[in-house]
């Protein structure tokens, strides 16, 4: 995906911790000292799967939580249907 814009690149948003409380639910957390995210990302060398997990990410719909942007009515109602429709999907 080529972002183009700012506006593209905030239309990609996916959500806060909270909003993706079940995709997380059974992730493993890494700490410095576990090598096992280093391994995993040597073997998923050149796999390119971005979209594929952003696409689950958001599968369930993000929305644009007024409070986190700022800017003109006409832009925050763009990038409101930008990120509801899903148009950097």
């Amino acid at each position: 995906m080529t972002l183009s814009s700012v506006s593209h690149l905030l239309a990609t948003y996916a959500g806060r911790p909270s909003d993706l409380k079940s995709w997380l639910q059974r992730a493993v957390i890494t700490h410095d000292r576990d090598m096992r995210i280093q391994y995993l990302a040597g073997m998923s060398l050149n796999l390119y799967r971005t979209d594929p997990i952003y696409q689950n990410m958001v599968k369930y719909g993000p929305y644009m939580p007024k409070e986190m942007f700022t800017g003109s009515d006409v832009h925050l109602q763009l990038l409101d249907r930008a990120i509801t429709q899903g148009l950097s999907r």
